[in-house]
């Protein structure tokens, strides 16, 4: 189903469509990463990834990837654990605007370096397509696509693609919050003194506060909030707080 960037306009969109029906009704993320594959074959580029994780998380443990691109490459910026510095996710972080990779400065030896080997991975020119869930909700996403040719993905590319592309990484983003929810859900359930104890760690209360309250010890709050974070797969109570706000657990 080869369409590429040149292609008409309705054929780019229909492509695009049914790349995003694929998505909606993926059953894993082997069927995610199929549709990311799909999307190199009809834009004729040659990557992209789809990164998503919980704003503020510092510990990193939210983050998720679905890659259809070499896979020494995925090792390497593991490796060297370049999403710490990663332009192109650091521009995301703040940015709703899809972007060309070669427009966003780079700012450090790092950065530099980082880019040089994505260059040499295929990401010689490409496109950065943020995605942020709706206000007051923590995850957000970022599809990256590239090119071995330093020209293909330019402003004419960008203007094209940006609307379809920041709908498909909408629908993606969309993907890893529902699979997210249907993890936790269907692999444990909170109790009710656990769902009391997200709420008032959502609403800002420190465990000094929150032991006050329950009329009880520091560390056994501490210690509760720690395994009711382990359910989420984080050790932040915060990232824990705020996914459970946003399946609609607090209510």
């Amino acid at each position: 189903m080869m369409t590429n960037i040149t292609n008409p306009a309705t054929d780019l969109f229909s492509s695009i469509n049914q790349i995003s029906d694929s998505i909606i009704g993926a059953s894993d993320s082997g069927e995610l990463n199929a549709a990311l594959w799909q999307l190199n074959e009809v834009l004729g580029c040659d990557g992209a990834v789809f990164m998503s994780f919980a704003r503020d998380d510092e510990s990193l443990e939210s983050y998720r990837y679905v890659v259809a691109c070499p896979l020494a490459w995925c090792n390497e910026y593991n490796k060297n654990a370049w999403f710490t510095i990663d332009p192109c996710l650091l521009y995301a972080m703040t940015n709703t605007e899809p972007a060309l990779i070669q427009d966003i400065p780079l700012r450090s030896l790092g950065q530099k370096n980082m880019m040089a080997a994505a260059s040499m991975a295929g990401f010689k020119s490409g496109l950065v397509v943020p995605t942020h869930s709706s206000i007051g909700r923590s995850r957000m996403g970022v599809l990256y696509v590239g090119s071995r040719d330093p020209n293909f993905f330019n402003e004419t590319a960008l203007a094209k693609t940006r609307i379809l592309l920041r709908s498909l990484s909408g629908e993606l983003l969309d993907w890893w919050i529902r699979k997210a929810k249907t993890d936790l859900l269907g692999e444990s359930t909170l109790t009710v003194e656990e769902i009391y104890l997200l709420r008032l760690s959502h609403a800002g209360h420190k465990s000094k506060e929150i032991a006050q309250h329950l009329s009880a010890s520091k560390a056994a709050v501490d210690q509760k909030l720690f395994r009711i974070s382990s359910k989420f797969g984080t050790s932040s109570r915060k990232i824990a707080a705020q996914m459970a706000h946003d399946f609609g657990l607090l209510k």
